[in-house]
Parts: C-alpha cells; structure tokens; sequence
C-alpha cells in the first residue's frame, strides 16, 4: 500500500521591536506592510523576541486598518505571545479605543482566552474598551471564570472609582451550575467585587451592590478579616468612612488579622 505525508511549515522569523516593521505599524504604513509580505521579507507570522506577532503590534498601536490587511493576508486573530496574551489582550490592555478590538472581534477574536495568567482580554483595567465590550459583547463573556488570583471580569470592573452600576449588569449571566451569582465570587484573597469598589471609592458602584440581594454575603471580611470599613479607612476617603458608620456597617472596634 502506498502512504501519502503531508508537512505543514510555518515559517517564523523575528522583527525587532523599534525596527523599521515595527515603525511601520506605528506609523500605520500600510503600503510598506503590504511590500515587505508581497516580497516574502516579512510575513504575518513572524514575531519579537517575546512572541508579539504583527498583529499584536498592530493592536497595541490602535492601527485599526492594519487589523482588516493584516488578517486578509492570513494573520491568526488568536495568536498567542509568550505570555500567552492574544492581539486582543494587547488592545484591551492599552484602552486606546474600542473600535480596535471590536474589528479582532469581529475577525474571530476569543474574549475569552486565558493567558498563562488566567487573564482573559476582559481580565484588565477598567477602561474604554473593557467597558465597551462588556456592553456590547456580554453575552459572551463567562462572568464566572477566575483568573491565577481568583479574580473575575466583575472584579476587574469594580476596581475602578470609573466604572457603573451598568457595567454589571448590562448582560445577567445564565444560570451556572453552582447556583450562586457571579456577584459573590471572592478572589484568593477573599475580597468582593463590593470591597474592591469602596477601596477605589466608587459610590455608586458601592451603593448599588449595597441594594443588591447578595449584600450580605459581598460585605463579609476577606480572609485577612478586614471589613468595608477597613477597606474605607484605608483608601483615606472620610465620606466613606462616615457613610459605612452612618450605615453601622461593621464594628469599630473589630480587628483584621494583623490586629488593626
């Protein structure tokens, strides 16, 4: 019997960062792109030295045109560096604009990808992009998945004195085998998303997770056993300070793990 093989290669070569390639995406120089892969003296694979592909580049520039060349001539919209980061991790990360990751969205881009941190794109800073795509992409987002620190999405986006009550809730998760709302997660270090919003003193965050039905259970002390008004005491902002007394959240005279 006769056996066919067939072998695949996928070239991979290096462009250093701050080379002309890499000026070239800065600058958004689609015509010197399109020479350097007509001529094969670059190619779509290639990558720095820690991994980022063209088109991570492309993403960490907001090279928005760049995105839709670079994709046609074959770049992998889930390409990962040696972090395991995906152009869109790249995009979200930097929060230059929305309209980036929206198109590496809308080429096939996973939101939810994991780096080797745990991190999906959404595991990042609160920003124009984190909270576009939560608005307009919810639905696909797993508001339970934890990250290497047990942080979710929800965690990331309460860790900001910017984001809103809407953040949150724009897209109500399914239900989840658990049973229990992705509100009560706590991270590794046993903290809420609640916790994480009065330590970046957001009000309206704070007083909306205060109305909701898992109050309760976000206000317990973390594992250090510091309550809201630790946390409120230590950001150093005296209206919260006033706001958990007023609301006689907590005793005054109770002491974390470190005896504070």
């Amino acid at each position: 019997s006769k056996f066919s093989l067939r072998f695949t290669m996928q070239w991979t070569a290096l462009f250093p960062f701050g080379g002309p390639d890499h000026k070239a995406i800065q600058l958004g120089d689609e015509a010197y792109l399109q020479r350097k892969l007509a001529s094969r003296a670059l190619r779509v694979s290639d990558t720095t030295a820690n991994g980022d592909t063209l088109l991570h580049a492309t993403a960490g520039h907001s090279q928005r045109d760049l995105i839709n060349m670079l994709i046609n001539e074959g770049a992998d919209p889930n390409a990962i560096n040696n972090k395991g980061e995906t152009p869109l991790h790249i995009s979200v990360r930097t929060g230059r604009d929305y309209e980036t990751a929206r198109r590496l969205v809308a080429h096939g881009a996973d939101i939810c990808r994991a780096d080797k941190d745990g991190r999906t794109p959404l595991h990042s800073f609160y920003n124009d992009a984190t909270s576009q795509l939560i608005r307009y992409h919810g639905d696909a987002i797993d508001m339970y998945a934890q990250d290497n620190h047990g942080m979710t999405v929800l965690h990331w986006a309460s860790w900001t004195s910017k984001s809103s009550p809407q953040d949150l809730t724009y897209h109500p998760p399914p239900p989840h085998p658990s049973a229990h709302s992705p509100f009560t997660i706590k991270d590794n270090s046993g903290k809420s998303v609640l916790h994480l919003a009065v330590e970046r003193g957001n009000a309206a965050l704070i007083a909306f997770l205060l109305s909701t039905p898992e109050a309760d259970v976000l206000a317990l002390p973390d594992h250090e056993r510091r309550s809201l008004l630790h946390y409120a005491t230590a950001s150093g902002r005296i209206h919260l300070v006033d706001f958990f007394l007023e609301r006689q959240s907590g005793d005054v005279h109770a002491a974390d793990a470190g005896g504070r």
